[in-house]
């Protein structure tokens, strides 16, 4: 597994559980994140990242009751005309990780799934796949998000497109947000500044 050089990362969380949270930025301190914000709720993710230009999000799928939820903040964050990054990384983690707790959040635009409880080890691969994997970015009337097929298979139709796609559809990437991939890139440096 490469080495990656996450002083520059700048990382939300956004997780009901104070627990949760301060055991997020304890494993990203540890891996040397420097900035690291924690919110309880959607609400407060979308305040936070209008004045903190994050890099990578991590969100718990499930929200207290009553609360706006991981999903809609999501949406909002691809869709709402004043997102401050709609390409914004996220990561969805939850204890509740079942195939239609995945298949509805990889459907509402995030980038990576991480099961609770979860180990060093899981989140670092998720930020390793972000980094070393990065996916092209869709812009369709139905979805708005990282591509969601995995792998690079032809079209099953042979007309060079899955059916549903828009045909011109710009999956170019937006590159509004040059900080991000700034720190991503710093992130791909091993530890002792050489590319790895």
């Amino acid at each position: 597994m490469p080495g990656y050089h996450f002083v520059n990362l700048r990382v939300l969380v956004l997780d009901p559980n104070r627990h949760v949270q301060r055991l997020f930025s304890a494993v990203l301190q540890a891996f040397g994140c420097r900035w690291v914000r924690t919110v309880a709720n959607p609400v407060e993710a979308w305040r936070t990242l209008m004045d903190f230009p994050a890099d990578i999000a991590i969100c718990e799928w499930r929200q207290a009751p009553g609360e706006a939820s991981c999903r809609d903040f999501v949406k909002r964050l691809r869709t709402d005309p004043y997102s401050p990054n709609p390409q914004l990384p996220v990561i969805v983690s939850t204890a509740a990780a079942r195939p239609e707790d995945v298949t509805e959040a990889r459907d509402a635009g995030m980038t990576e799934f991480l099961a609770k409880p979860f180990t060093a080890g899981a989140l670092y691969r998720r930020l390793g796949a972000i980094i070393d994997e990065p996916r092209e970015f869709v812009l369709e009337r139905s979805y708005t998000g990282p591509d969601r097929r995995r792998k690079r298979a032809p079209p099953p139709n042979g007309s060079g497109r899955r059916a549903g796609e828009v045909a011109g559809a710009d999956t170019r990437p937006n590159l509004k947000n040059l900080k991000s991939l700034f720190a991503l890139a710093d992130a791909f440096n091993d530890k002792d500044g050489k590319p790895s």
